[in-house]
């Protein structure tokens, strides 16, 4: 029972650093799609609906139009995590469906008054400074938005490691205060989190 103790801890980050080693494949995999997609779309990212108010809907259905499009198989090829209750598991960032035009502190209206539109490649001025994709939840399904388990929220204090793919292509993972870096946070609507939506839309970094 000793040796078991001992054996555990070690077995369980393991197994962390192998699903962790998997997700960023995953990522790497969204990015390299979403680039063939805008390549074959006028450079605008993926998106699913223009409802007023869809934001986060708009934002996690990045998936769908790619299948619409032929430029990805299924659901599960993009979120291996779909079939267990996840949804979404990965999610595209907010920012890339944010009018970047109204994203300024002081300035930015509530997402429920907000009509999803897809940003240009052009538009994005720090490609490898801007999250592209990320694993939104911890593994676990989460009770509501914004709880425990979720990654991308000013209010979450998860220190767990999330990969994050880029705009450029690249891929990296973190925690949410390793993405925050030196910069203080400020909410405001939802926008200013890293990642998940930054300030000036996605012409700046996250304030």
């Amino acid at each position: 029972m000793i040796l078991v103790g001992l054996i555990a801890p070690a077995l369980g980050d393991a197994v962390s650093r192998a699903r962790l080693t998997r997700d960023l494949g995953t990522v790497r995999q969204q990015a390299m799609l979403i680039s063939m997609y805008t390549a074959d779309s006028d450079d605008t990212y993926p998106i699913a609906t223009v409802e007023v108010g869809q934001l986060f809907r708009a934002a996690a259905d990045w998936g769908v139009p790619l299948i619409e499009t032929g430029h990805a198989d299924s659901v599960l090829q993009l979120d291996p995590d779909v079939d267990r209750g996840l949804e979404p598991s990965y999610m595209m960032s907010i920012a890339m469906v944010f009018d970047a035009n109204q994203m300024r502190p002081g300035q930015v209206p509530p997402r429920e008054q907000q009509r999803p539109s897809a940003t240009r490649t052009h538009q994005v001025i720090y490609p490898s400074s801007k999250g592209l994709t990320y694993r939104l939840w911890d593994g676990q399904p989460p009770e509501t938005f914004g709880g425990e388990n979720s990654f991308c929220c000013a209010a979450s204090h998860q220190l767990w490691p999330t990969p994050v793919s880029f705009a450029d292509g690249s891929a990296a993972s973190g925690t949410m205060r390793e993405f925050l870096g030196s910069s203080p946070l400020y909410m405001e609507h939802d926008i200013g989190a890293p990642v998940h939506s930054t300030w000036f839309g996605v012409r700046g970094r996250d304030r």
